[in-house]
């Protein structure tokens, strides 16, 4: 009996590793997704934003003013394989797992871009060394919250030969991006979805995104600053996305832990009845 009894806790601490481990560093199952094609949004809002509350042009006259939208698209791209990370572990620099991917034919103030090891989030508290990346000498750590109802994306981007540039955005579901007239601070391109030439989709300030971008950090513009030492230094860049979602009840994870459980449950009673 007492073999048996150690065997079935020696088993269970197994189940409990296994549901431990593969939530810390795995992907589990979220929802299934389909994308919408080549319609989603990306928006570029430079620094200081609408948390600018003084000499708000004077401080960023290259652009100027606060928080205005400077560039973007709306032909991005967008593949998910509906799976998400859980840890901030997950992230293991260049060549990691990913679970999703963003791309667009446009350029970047004519340049080509491109986004890789792309990570998508569940709700939680994230910090990412940028020191991991490589590439362009980024400093300090990227940070997100990601909320119940919201989801997180980690990525880094390539543009004109500056590799790995760190990036982060907090999704809403099934929301507008676009605080545009709003804030006291706001001016009449201040916050607003980019809503250029290239529109497939005809995206505007009032368009509901699949994954709506947010102002995770709380300085009034829309997205998370980049650190310091990349091209984009304070800038926000947003990606809005579109595709059909329908999120799974119960992670699959959970269903194989507790199933697992339940059978060594009931081994541990054929045991006792052979007794």
């Amino acid at each position: 009996m007492n073999v048996q009894k150690s065997a079935l806790t020696a088993a269970v601490m197994g189940v409990l590793a296994l549901g431990v481990g593969s939530a810390q560093a795995a992907q589990i199952a979220y929802a299934t997704f389909t994308g919408a094609g080549a319609v989603s949004n990306f928006t570029w809002l430079n620094i200081q934003g609408t948390g600018c509350t003084a000499n708000c042009a004077s401080q960023n006259p290259v652009y100027g003013g606060p928080g205005n939208t400077i560039g973007g698209t709306n032909d991005v791209s967008f593949t998910w394989t509906g799976t998400v990370f859980t840890s901030s572990s997950d992230y293991t620099g260049p060549g990691g797992a990913q679970n999703a991917s963003l791309s667009s034919p446009n350029l970047l103030l004519g340049i080509p871009w491109t986004a890789h090891d792309v990570q998508i989030f569940a709700p939680g508290s994230y910090s990412f060394d940028t020191a991991l990346g490589g590439g362009v000498a980024e400093s300090g750590s990227l940070t997100m919250t990601v909320g119940t109802h919201q989801l997180g994306i980690h990525m880094l981007m390539d543009w004109n030969g500056n590799f790995n540039i760190d990036m982060v955005n907090v999704w809403n579901l099934n929301s507008t991006f676009s605080n545009c007239g709003v804030s006291y601070y706001d001016t009449t391109t201040s916050n607003c979805l980019w809503a250029g030439s290239t529109n497939p989709a005809g995206n505007n300030v009032n368009t509901v995104f699949t994954l709506a971008s947010t102002d995770n950090d709380g300085d009034g513009t829309l997205g998370v600053p980049m650190v310091s030492g990349g091209p984009f230094y304070g800038h926000n860049f947003n990606f809005n996305l579109q595709g059909t979602l329908t999120t799974v009840p119960v992670p699959a994870a959970v269903w194989l832990f507790s199933s697992g459980l339940m059978g060594l449950f009931g081994f541990a009673k054929t045991c006792d009845r052979l007794k």
